[in-house]
């Protein structure tokens, strides 16, 4: 039983970065994911939108409400599985993929701040 599944998504640009150097961002994130769930905790994870979970079970854990500093997703993630919900399962099958903007990695200055930012939040200092 899975308390909660999730998967991965692309970029469709919508600024100057083309696809291309998306593809290859995308390749980090994954070696980032496979960190996390090794190294880390699987439930970080869990993004919002290419997850999924049974409602019943997720409004017993007061849903998406987390502590300061924390990811909402990952923490309902990790709250479904400690309640004893069931096990978290990544979603690989490319018909699984979400698309969605780079919107954020504009907002963020571009892919090289926004990728500096990432990478400084994942070290451990």
């Amino acid at each position: 039983r899975y308390a909660l599944t999730y998967g991965n998504f692309a970029f469709i640009p919508i600024g100057n970065t083309g696809r291309v150097t998306y593809f290859f961002y995308e390749f980090l994130a994954d070696f980032s994911r496979w960190i996390n769930a090794i190294f880390r905790d699987e439930a970080m994870n869990a993004y919002g939108f290419c997850s999924g979970f049974r409602r019943e079970e997720g409004l017993s854990v007061e849903g998406f409400n987390h502590p300061p500093g924390t990811n909402e997703d990952g923490y309902l993630a990790l709250k479904l599985r400690n309640k004893g919900y069931g096990k978290l399962c990544e979603v690989s099958h490319a018909n699984a993929l979400v698309w969605t903007t780079d919107r954020r990695i504009q907002i963020d200055g571009g892919l090289w701040k926004a990728s500096w930012k990432r990478i400084k939040r994942m070290l451990p200092f």
